[in-house]
């Protein structure tokens, strides 16, 4: 065994002797390897870091990870989409044991933002400012501040429906909503607040003040349209979704969005996006008594995105695969050379003793300590570019602001896969240096002395 290990790190010194001494193969090699490294590991950075910004930003600009949201019925028997019996809610939630950090409640509705001649359809949303702190973390105000914002009849939009009004800072426009019971109200909020486009994937919002939204929809006190549940620990978020849609099936009625839909899909989004749209009612398809609550979470939004994201990365690696088989082939033509170069040096070798197996481990341990060498650049070229890629500020009105936090763009390199793709480098060195090895393994020492190059 230590006769063994002394071999080995003979071996090694030998090896590492001989890539020092080839420096310029040495870079080329290494740099090959490095290029293709940094490629993978940017891409999968950036596609892991745009599903971390866009599960951020949804949390922090709807308020959590569990959105709950309830209908009734009216006396007509149209569906009203509110949430009462809070209560109950908050006796499900208990009973469930779920983690809860904060419970936000908002509502939302499709409003006509009118000013002048101009008109807008706008998604807009009533938010409790000064109960959620962490919603300022995520809206970029390009004009305006939060203490204007905590006037009541103020309004917060994103720069694209300002620049659709051509309204100014300050001035008033009105807001025109369905109430929950069917009828048109109109009231007027001064723009005191102007930021980046915010949320994302496609959904941009305006927000007013929860109490003056809610008065204008017609809700009582009280009443909301949706409670969402920010968790301590975002991991918990499908089983804590679990616990309360059970916990609240005991006590109340719930609606399974998935139930009425056939195959794979995400029906829970759609159903919030049907009461987002249609706050005034619908006629109602079934009967049942008090608040009808549906129950969803982050996931059902998201899930699409990272089938899309885990797409590329396949890709990404297929493309890296296909790079690392071209640095393979220099790989192998590279230590073809070398044993042509070095045939009178692996006779001499070979004169005074050194076993066939030595001659392959001294190929495959200078090809693996070049692979380690590019490996390690390639991953520390990646993390300076991501993180200087990271201390730039991007434009609010950029298109790329849904996959920002707080304007930053941010790279999530994770070590699953770097691991797996340092395991797919060294596994094709080692396949790339095999050939060569061999071959020079099984020089005949009196020949391999006679031969000259």
């Amino acid at each position: 065994m230590n006769q063994s290990r002394s071999n080995m790190k003979q071996w090694a010194r030998i090896a590492w002797r001989n890539i020092t001494r080839q420096r310029k193969r040495t870079v080329l090699l290494a740099g090959a390897i490095a290029f293709a490294v940094f490629v993978i590991t940017v891409v999968n950075g950036y596609t892991g870091g745009l599903v971390d910004a866009v599960r951020e930003n949804f949390t922090q600009t709807f308020g959590g990870q569990i959105y709950i949201s309830g209908a009734v019925l009216s006396p007509t028997g149209r569906q009203i989409n509110v949430l009462r019996d809070t209560d109950v809610l908050l006796e499900a939630i208990e009973a469930a044991d779920v983690d809860v950090e904060e419970m936000n409640y908002r509502s939302r509705t499709l409003a006509n933002l009118i000013y002048g001649s101009s008109e807008v359809l706008q998604i807009v949303e009533g938010v409790d400012f000064a109960a959620e702190a962490q919603f300022r973390d995520t809206v970029r105000l390009v004009e305006g501040s939060w203490d204007e914002m905590a006037e009541p009849g103020s309004i917060l939009l994103p720069v694209p429906v300002v620049e659709q009004l051509d309204v100014a800072f300050g001035e008033r426009v009105l807001l025109s909503v369905t109430t929950i019971t069917g009828q048109r109200n109109v009231i007027e909020l001064t723009l005191r607040g102007i930021a980046a486009e915010v949320a994302g994937l496609g959904i941009s919002s305006g927000y007013v003040q929860l109490a003056d939204l809610n008065g204008a929809l017609g809700l009582a006190r009280g009443e909301y349209q949706t409670a969402n549940l920010r968790l301590f620990d975002p991991g918990e978020t499908d089983a804590a979704t679990d616990r309360v849609v059970r916990e609240l099936s005991i006590m109340a009625s719930v609606y399974d969005p998935y139930a009425d839909s056939e195959g794979e899909g995400s029906p829970a989004p759609m159903q919030m996006m049907r009461q987002i749209m249609g706050v005034g009612g619908s006629e109602a398809t079934e009967t049942w008594t008090g608040t009808r609550f549906t129950v969803s979470n982050i996931n059902d939004t998201t899930d699409q995105l990272e089938t899309v994201v885990g797409t590329l990365n396949i890709v990404a690696f297929v493309i890296f695969l296909v790079l690392l088989v071209i640095t393979a082939v220099g790989i192998t033509n590279s230590y073809r050379m070398v044993m042509m170069e070095r045939t009178q040096e692996i006779g001499t070798m070979r004169a005074i003793g050194v076993k066939q197996r030595g001659i392959r481990w001294v190929f495959t341990l200078e090809a693996l300590f070049v692979a380690v060498i590019g490996t390690a650049a390639g991953v520390a070229l990646s993390g300076a570019v991501t993180s200087v890629v990271g201390l730039i500020e991007w434009s609010a009105s950029t298109a790329l602001n849904a996959f920002l936090v707080r304007g930053h763009l941010r790279a999530s390199i994770s070590i699953f896969a770097i691991v797996r793709n340092v395991a797919a480098i060294l596994i094709m060195t080692v396949w790339a240096v095999s050939a060569p090895a061999k071959a020079a393994a099984r020089l005949e020492p009196a020949n391999a002395l006679r031969t000259t190059y």
